[in-house]
């Protein structure tokens, strides 16, 4: 799983400055920022808190609970600016896995008791939701630039396999003239 709950954020360096080993390139940050995700995890977890657009991933943290999670471009199947009436404008996210047994077995190692309820999600909808709505196009457009660093990986010779199953059958001779 490429998404992780934190309990401190990583130390950040603007584009263009000397990197320091481990230092993590920091494109765009917005605080007031909340973070919604559905299925919804233990009441608060987070609370509002700063969102973290960086070169190498997506962090969220709220230094009320000192807690956050660090979510890798991979791990993003989606994002989206949303424009709900209802519900404001955010950046809403699809994750390609879901992170509800994550917090499951973190509350259990915390309380030790043992969770019976295994939460069956096949993905987590997450919205960052800030203070700012003006900042939503801000926010997505420094993912969409990062995501790019990351491209999805394509297996190659699974790639030429179906390229060459589509291609049987498609093209039928031309009739002469």
């Amino acid at each position: 799983m490429t998404v992780t709950i934190i309990r401190s954020l990583p130390t950040f360096q603007q584009p263009g400055e000397a990197t320091d080993e481990g230092a993590v390139i920091l494109r765009y940050s917005q605080p007031d920022t909340s973070m919604l995700l559905s299925p919804e995890v233990p009441a608060g977890t987070f609370g509002k808190g700063t969102v973290y657009v960086t070169e190498s991933q997506v962090y969220f943290f709220s230094s009320e609970t000192s807690t956050g999670l660090a979510i890798e471009y991979p791990s993003i199947a989606m994002h989206a600016v949303s424009r709900e009436e209802s519900g404001g404008s955010c950046v809403y996210c699809q994750l390609s896995d879901s992170i509800h047994q994550m917090f499951l077995e973190a509350s259990q190692g915390q309380n030790g008791d043992s969770e019976e309820d295994e939460i069956d999600d096949d993905f987590t909808e997450l919205r960052f939701v800030p203070s700012d709505s003006g900042a939503v196009d801000a926010i997505f457009d420094a993912m969409s630039e990062c995501a790019t660093l990351h491209p999805d990986f394509v297996d190659e010779e699974e790639f030429y396999e179906e390229d060459d199953l589509s291609d049987q059958g498609q093209f039928e001779d031309a009739p002469e003239n």
